[in-house]
Formats: C-alpha cells, structure tokens, sequence
C-alpha cells in the first residue's frame, strides 16, 4: 500500500480567487481615482478643438486669416480677418457664434482667449495658447503650438 504525502507546494484555488480580487479592487480604486474629470468637459473641449481646427482649415484654403476667441465665459466664435466677423457654419449656415451653455450645461472658459491663423496654418496670434475649460472641480486644458498651430491634448 503506497501512502501519499501531501505536497504543499502552490495555491490553494480560495486563495488564488481571494489575490485576484484584491489585485481588480485595488487596480480599479488607482483607475477612477486618475479619472476624475467630467465627461461633459471633455466634449466640450473637442468642440472646441474642432471649430478651432476649421478656423486653421478655412485659413490654409481661402488664404485669408481666419480665427477663434472667446466673446464671453461660454461663448466664443469663429471668424474671418477681424474677430466680430463670424464666418458661417457649413451645415447651418448660420454665423459661428456658438454657445457652450446650449449642449454643455457649466462649462466655462478660465479667461478671454484669442488664436488666429496665417494661409500657412501657423498662428499669428495666440500661438503657445493654453485653454482651459472648466465646470465645477473639473477642467481640461489643451495647447494651440507656437509654430505650427498644431494642437496638443490632454
């Protein structure tokens, strides 16, 4: 009669369920916690991004200067030559004076800001611009380059 000596070599399958619960709960603690900005806030921000980025666009194509600055904490435009003179929205038609309080309930620009592009895309106004958008706790900020106008995200 063979006997068998119990071999306690390795994990126990409790114990293996029990070390990769907690390794899930401490990594999903570390995950929302470097997450904490609104959701609403960053679609505010690639709203803008995208207008300013049609801006540069309608600079490089008609070769006249076009920009984008900020009329009031949630308001801001898209505009030809001289800021006041809205150029118009291709599926609207209407002029690109847009309000954030419309789709993005609070969210506020930090301060006035202004960016206007050449027919080469570089800025020639507002290059090195840092704009922060913010509501309640949360913000983003992203940069409009010197340079280039190419615009950097969080």
């Amino acid at each position: 009669m063979k006997t068998f000596i119990k071999n306690k070599r390795g994990f126990s399958l409790l114990e293996l369920i029990f070390t990769i619960s907690l390794i899930s709960i401490l990594g999903l603690s570390v995950v929302s916690s470097s997450n904490t900005s609104d959701p609403t806030v960053q679609s505010a921000m690639l709203k803008v991004v995208s207008d300013i980025r049609f801006a540069q666009d309608r600079a490089i194509i008609t070769g006249v200067n076009h920009g984008f600055r900020t009329i009031s904490a949630t308001q801001y435009e898209i505009y030809q030559l001289t800021p006041g003179n809205p150029v118009n929205d291709p599926s609207t038609s209407a002029p690109m004076q847009i309000s954030l309080y419309q789709d993005y309930k609070n969210v506020n620009f930090a301060r006035n800001y202004q960016v206007e592009f050449n027919s080469y895309g570089q800025p020639v106004l507002g290059g090195g611009l840092a704009v922060n958008l913010s509501k309640d706790s949360s913000s983003r900020t992203f940069t409009v380059t010197n340079n280039t106008g190419l615009i950097i995200l969080p």
